[in-house]
């Protein structure tokens, strides 16, 4: 029986520096965007984290795509 990938979301994050801590390494914030459409291209996708992290006002770290899928079983 052959098992079939079904995109089910995709969210973007947005990992922002916020500061440092008292050792001087990085703390981190994440910024959540979800409901974006699965068949949004990787490139596509990195130009809109990049617009959007534009807007923050906080330096962006990485944009991350976070995808969920089903496995359906075809038969």
């Amino acid at each position: 029986m052959a098992v079939k990938k079904e995109a089910l979301s995709t969210k973007l994050i947005l990992k922002l520096q916020k500061g440092t801590n008292e050792n001087g390494q990085p703390v981190y914030a994440q910024r959540s965007i979800g409901n974006i459409n699965p068949a949004v291209s990787d490139d596509d996708f990195s130009a809109i984290g990049e617009g959007i992290g534009s807007l923050q006002t906080l330096p962006v770290d990485s944009v991350n795509r976070q995808d969920q899928a089903a496995l359906v079983n075809e038969g």
